[in-house]
């Protein structure tokens, strides 16, 4: 384009020489000037023809590079058209009239444009090329999304339209950005030429949203073990850096799901909002972070800043949002960050007064820096006008008192005949006076408060993660924590030991034994505040809906929690739902049993016991279930032949379990009119299984002889009496057999290396070893006689030592223990 506009000047240069050559002919002066405005015409209508060419020309040759148009058919339309030029410029030179003077320059001579040419390139589509980088910006960079801005700014980033761009649309059939398969191709003749059906899009059709490569990757490390905190973060970084909204939304979820105690993530997850999401989105997200972890003073910070970059002039607004941020943490020990910045706000669009309010309450709670609270309010009392600073009753009392100390009253500047206002300051110097009493009576609360935080903080120092981690704690932090809890519990008022319960599970959130901690506190307080019920579902909710879903003993609680309440439908879903995650556990099984036997559901109780029983993991947990079974038909159904024929069948698959008979036989001593004889069968039923237990069968004996006493004849007495004797004859030989059987007791010889030799051997050795057992311990017994004599003899007494007294031996001679 410059190569053609250089020529073109040369042209226009060259006109006025021609002009000059012509001085001499006087006659045809003005026939020259009209000539020469025609040849400039001319010659500005030229460059910008030329231009048009060149411009088509590079159109066409990059439309031909990006749709991949044969280089044949190119070749061909370009030659077509470098032929008809000549016959275009010629009636455009026809059309400017009276420009024979002027040479014409065709598009041959004009300098061919260049295209780069790279060997073994690959044709790339636009979606393959890389990204621009995204700019470093400072850590402390707060991220703005694109309706935060003002209109000015949204306005110039926002596409330009057609008319904007010169003309430009990218919607039109001969615009630079559309592909090949959407134009129509020029035929030799001039013609468009359609494009087949099968290669044209759809309009209805939408594109295929492309699926992140690696993100099924990241996916399947969760998805198999959801408790990996680091397969989590690597999900989540990778999710942060791509474009993929919904992607990162589902991720973000998950992950928050599971641990939602994790604040950074939740802010993370707005200032993504922030830059590809929507505005509305990341106030949802804020919202939600915040009732998971309503004690985060960093996402409340964040969450007002938020807000107050978004309705900056809603002033009340802000201000409700404040306070609602100060009810959630404010009693905090570490929320003096957002004490801080609601004062900073108040201070810039509020009142003097709303600020002194805040302090009133900021200098009465317990907090890290509540030194600095108080010297910033000096600061604030005696910066600002007195009677702005305080309420107008405060200061007239506050006058009075200091008018009364003074010696003399102050001299009022007032005109003649009116009164003084009640709060009306006399001088500078009963002004400074005033703000020196206001700051007094807050030092006597300041004073209070510094005593509760030194009580407090010996504990606090103890904190070192106050914040939530999958990593256990150190063993010093957790009995730091209980007697935290402890000494609030006795020291504290209710909210106080409440906030510094949740904060404890922020850091300990992992362990089951604060969850319980925090149940108890709050069970005893119900009965005096019914309102903690609600308090105490919502603990119970987060511990077994979120951090513990596979904790029986919490679920247990849950469920005994809710059928108190009255919500029995709610309780089935809570044991059920555990069930699933901890089969075949015994007390669940009871649990749900019972309480469908409370709601009067006896049908469901004995569907529960039969598939218990008949899916036992051993023998010993059916035989339980079924004699509880068994309990339950005769007491709860009225039904004897069932309870009955539920032990029979547990017996016949268990049938040396001695609970299972001795439940039987007590079954039918409590059905009434039960013979004797059918009692004395069951009660010997066991005896006559292979394999039974002597013990177990003496101790039956002793149950049908009391039987026989109480409810059967004489004779039937006189053999209880004599098979009893004869099981107890029994076990006792079995004993004496069981102890004579048992290897003897055997002592360590005098010479270590030879064998071992019965301690009854002479009444020699019996008596070297009872004058050795009298004088030495056990310990110097057990030496033997070839150890070396290196060492001194120390006797047991001490060395150089009387003796003591004389220790009876109750056997002397323990080679011989019936000797006496």
């Amino acid at each position: 384009m410059e190569t053609t506009q250089d020529n073109n000047d040369e042209i226009t240069n060259d006109i006025p020489e021609k002009v000059n050559s012509s001085e001499d002919e006087s006659s045809k002066q003005l026939e020259k000037k009209s000539s020469e405005d025609e040849i400039l015409f001319s010659n500005n209508k030229i460059p910008d023809m030329q231009e048009n060419v060149t411009r088509e020309k590079e159109v066409k040759l990059e439309d031909s590079a990006a749709s991949k148009i044969d280089l044949n058919e190119n070749t061909e339309e370009q030659q077509q058209f470098t032929k008809l030029q000549p016959d275009i410029e010629k009636e455009e030179n026809k059309k400017v009239g009276g420009a024979e003077e002027t040479e014409v320059v065709s598009e041959d001579e004009l300098p061919a444009v260049q295209k780069p040419s790279v060997k073994d390139a690959e044709n790339v589509s636009d979606d393959e090329l890389p990204g621009p980088k995204p700019a470093e910006l400072p850590a402390d960079t707060e991220v703005v999304s694109e309706d935060e801005l003002p209109a000015s700014k949204k306005e110039s980033r926002k596409r330009k339209t057609g008319e904007e761009r010169d003309g430009y649309d990218p919607g039109s059939p001969t615009s630079e950005g559309e592909s090949a398969g959407k134009k129509q191709a020029v035929a030799k003749n001039g013609e468009s030429k359609p494009v087949p059906s099968e290669k044209r899009s759809s309009v209805d059709e939408k594109p295929k949203k492309k699926a992140l490569p690696e993100l099924d990757k990241y996916w399947k490390v969760v998805n198999d073990d959801p408790t990996d905190f680091t397969g989590w973060t690597y999900l989540l970084q990778y999710v942060d850096q791509e474009s993929d909204v919904e992607a990162a939304r589902e991720a973000y979820d998950a992950f928050l799901s599971h641990y939602p105690y994790c604040y950074g993530y939740w802010r993370k997850y707005a200032d993504y909002e922030k830059r590809k999401g929507s505005k509305k989105k990341c106030l949802e997200v804020l919202e939600r972070g915040l009732k998971a972890i309503p004690l985060s003073v960093d996402l409340w910070i964040h969450y007002l800043n938020h807000v107050k970059s978004t309705r900056t002039e809603d002033h009340v607004y802000i201000r409700s949002q404040y306070e609602r941020a100060i009810e959630a943490c404010g009693l905090e020990f570490r929320s003096d960050r957002l004490w801080e910045s609601y004062i900073k706000w108040e201070a810039e669009n509020g009142s003097a007064l709303q600020v002194t309010n805040i302090y009133d309450r900021l200098l009465s709670t317990p907090t890290l820096g509540y030194t600095s609270h108080f010297d910033n309010f000096q600061e604030h009392v005696m910066s600002e006008p007195v009677s702005g600073a305080v309420s107008r009753a405060e200061l007239v009392r506050l006058r009075g008192e200091v008018r009364d100390a003074a010696p003399t009253q102050p001299s009022l500047d007032l005109p003649p005949g009116e009164d003084e206002p009640l709060d009306h300051v006399a001088s500078e110097e009963e002004a400074q006076a005033i703000k020196e009493r206001i700051i007094a009576a807050r030092r006597k609360i300041h004073k209070a408060t510094g005593e509760e935080v030194a009580a407090r903080w010996t504990f606090e120092e103890g904190i070192k993660r106050p914040y939530f981690h999958v990593k256990p704690l150190e063993r010093c932090q957790l009995k730091n924590w209980k007697a935290y809890l402890e000494w609030e519990k006795q020291n504290g008022s209710l909210k106080r030991a409440l906030v510094l319960h949740e904060r404890c599970l922020i850091a300990c959130a992992l362990y089951e034994e604060f969850w319980m901690r925090l149940i108890k506190f709050l069970e005893e307080r119900i009965p005096s505040d019914p309102e903690l019920v609600a308090v105490e579902r919502e603990v119970l909710e987060r511990a077994c809906g979120v951090h513990h879903l596979d904790k029986p003993d919490l679920h247990l609680h849950w469920a005994q929690f809710e059928e108190a309440q009255g919500n029995a439908g709610r309780a089935a879903e809570i044991l059920e739902r555990i069930e699933k995650t901890c089969p075949n556990l015994v007390q669940i099984q009871y649990r749900r049993i019972n309480l469908e036997r409370r709601r009067g559901d006896y049908d469901k109780c004995i569907q529960l016991y039969e598939a218990y029983i008949s899916s036992a993991k051993n023998k010993s947990v059916a035989s339980a279930m079924a004699i509880k079974y068994a309990r339950f038909l005769f007491h709860v159904k009225q039904d004897k032949l069932a309870a009955r024929k539920a032990l029979n069948d547990a017996i016949a698959k268990d049938p040396l379990n001695a609970r299972l008979h001795m439940q039987r036989l007590d079954l039918a001593l409590h059905t009434p009119d039960t013979p004797y004889e059918e009692l004395e069968e069951l009660v010997m039923s066991y005896e006559k299984q292979e394999g039974a237990e002597v013990e177990t069968c003496a101790a039956l004996a002793v149950r049908r002889r009391e039987l026989a006493e109480e409810l059967g004849p004489v004779a039937a007495a006189r053999a209880a009496h004599l098979h009893a004797r004869a099981a107890h004859k029994h076990l006792r030989k079995r004993a004496r057999a069981n102890k004579h059987d048992a290897p003897a007791h055997h002592q360590a010889s005098t010479d270590g290396s030879k064998k071992k030799e019965s301690c009854t051997t002479t009444p020699s050795t019996a008596t070297t070893s009872s004058t050795s057992t009298y004088y030495q311990t056990q310990a110097a017994t057990a030496q033997s006689y070839d150890q070396s004599y290196a060492q001194p003899y120390t006797p047991p007494w001490g060395y150089q030592q009387p003796p003591g007294p004389y220790q009876h031996h109750p056997h002397p001679w323990p080679q011989y223990p019936n000797y006496y």
